[in-house]
């Protein structure tokens, strides 16, 4: 996983292909960082990851939930039509690509 704090509003994170969930809590351990010590919003770019398992999408939901907290935004960005369909079937569209 790369992290770039570019120049605008936005965090990018750019998530590996599919997480192992051994890896799981290095994830949320730098998603905490960003939560506690960023101001931005964040913007997750899903190209290389090709199946949204319930291990990440929990991961997923309580970062969006940390940042929220503090009236910032998470947005899922270059998702793959199986990322989009989960994440429809989950009815969290509103959660993610807004």
């Amino acid at each position: 996983m790369t992290v770039q704090i570019d120049s605008g509003d936005d965090i990018v994170i750019t998530m590996e292909p599919d997480l192992i969930p051994e890896r799981i809590r290095l994830l949320e351990e730098k998603f905490d960082n960003i939560a506690h010590y960023q101001e931005k919003n964040v913007s997750m770019d899903m190209a290389g990851v090709t199946i949204l398992d319930s291990l990440l999408l929990s991961v997923l939901l309580r970062f969006r939930a940390k940042l929220s907290i503090s009236g910032r935004k998470l947005r899922l960005i270059n998702c793959n039509e199986k990322i989009v369909d989960s994440i429809r079937y989950a009815a969290l569209e509103d959660y993610f690509f807004n």
